[in-house]
């Protein structure tokens, strides 16, 4: 990769900045989620019941753990967070990472041990060698691979209910239903764990320092095996969606010409659904896209990029990639932005009285009208509810 030294000067202060802003993004995001995963939990049953919702449930945590590893074994090493040389410049810095870390040493509670006490965590990466870096990159590979496929899976439980409503049900009820499962978990888990044999060593740029392989040759197989594999998610997620659009707007014009007698109200709450259904599959192929046009390039075209200027793009994009599902998903769900605000406003009070908070008229209405509480959408966000 190429040194530092071919960096313009304004590159420092705009990885400062950049780092500073999507830290504080990523702390907001993981408040977030944490808050939803409470509520998606408690209310399996009840408001969030259904195959979807237990998929999503998944795939949020998988995030918040991509996240919170991607801090502690990217950009803090990266940013100088670990090294013995600190100087009032990084005051700041140093307080918020301490701020960081307490939140995520009580949402990471096995963790609690090694990070309780900051004066042992500032030398705690170079002395256990590369075995903190080696960590990161296993759960960073093997988050994408679930993420990847949580993003398929919940695509064709959508599809499936826009596309053949009458068999969705029983589809995704089946006792075999639990395969999906394996295949959410099962390909991450063998990208991540291909890596335990590897050797990796430290890379020293400026005051930090970023984990890079040492067999080259593997490295580059692993990079063009990553390439196939987002080659075939973002295959699928496309067609997937564009099948599932196709469908729900035929099914959506028939309805029009079959009852000319439906009401202004209904017509306009069916038109503001599909506009929703379109911004939401939009902004996901868009996510996917841009995810997947980041890897042709640093991974096919230009594997020359510099170590800061690759790892920089790959923490903005992976912090909006993770925190998206679940800012959609408060955006476009009227529950769960009835239950997340009822939390902020009293938190314990919230938590204990979520199961009585929102009456049933409140809840998601599935475009379909099959299925009411079952509604699916294509990045982990029901996509056909009534948002306010």
């Amino acid at each position: 990769m190429a040194s530092n030294a071919t960096l313009p000067g304004w590159f420092d202060p705009l990885e400062s900045i950049v780092s500073t802003v999507f830290m504080m993004g990523s702390f907001v995001t993981i408040i977030l989620y944490f808050m939803e995963v409470l509520i998606l939990v408690t209310l399996r049953n009840t408001v969030y019941k259904g195959m979807f919702y237990q998929i999503f449930t998944v795939g949020i945590i998988v995030d918040v753990f991509s996240l919170v590893n991607n801090y502690f074994g990217c950009v803090f090493p990266a940013k100088g967070y670990v090294t013995k040389q600190t100087d009032q410049k990084s005051t700041l810095n140093i307080a918020f990472f301490i701020l960081y870390l307490f939140f995520c040493a009580s949402f990471l509670f096995f963790m609690c041990q090694q990070i309780s006490y900051f004066r042992y965590f500032q030398d705690f990466y170079l002395s256990m060698g590369t075995f903190v870096g080696q960590m990161y990159l296993m759960i960073a590979w093997t988050a994408r691979g679930i993420q990847g496929c949580t993003v398929v899976a919940l695509a064709l439980n959508r599809a499936t209910a826009v596309c053949l409503p009458i068999k969705h049900k029983q589809i995704w009820n089946s006792k075999y239903i639990w395969l999906v499962h394996v295949f959410q978990l099962g390909i991450g888990l063998c990208i991540g764990t291909s890596l335990i044999t590897q050797n990796f060593y430290w890379k020293y740029e400026r005051n930090g320092i970023y984990i890079q392989f040492e067999n080259q040759n593997f490295r580059r197989g692993f990079f063009m095996s990553a390439y196939v594999i987002e080659t075939i998610f973002v295959a699928c997620i496309m067609i997937i969606n564009v099948t599932m659009v196709i469908a729900f707007r035929s099914k959506y014009k028939v309805r029009l010409s079959t009852q000319p007698h439906l009401n202004q109200k209904v017509m306009s709450e069916k038109q503001r659904q599909e506009y929703n259904l379109n911004i939401v599959a939009g902004l996901t192929c868009v996510a996917e896209i841009v995810y997947y046009c980041y890897v042709i390039y640093v991974f096919g075209i230009n594997t020359s990029v510099p170590t800061r200027v690759f790892y920089l793009l790959y923490d903005v994009i992976n912090d909006i990639y993770c925190g998206l599902s679940g800012w959609l998903l408060l955006i476009y769900s009227r529950s769960m932005r009835a239950h997340v605000t009822k939390m902020m406003r009293c938190p314990m009070f919230g938590f204990r009285r979520m199961r009585i908070m929102i009456p049933p008229e409140q809840q998601f209405a599935s475009s379909t009208n099959v299925e009411r509480d079952k509604n699916t959408s294509n990045r982990r966000v029901p996509t056909c509810g009534t948002p306010c």
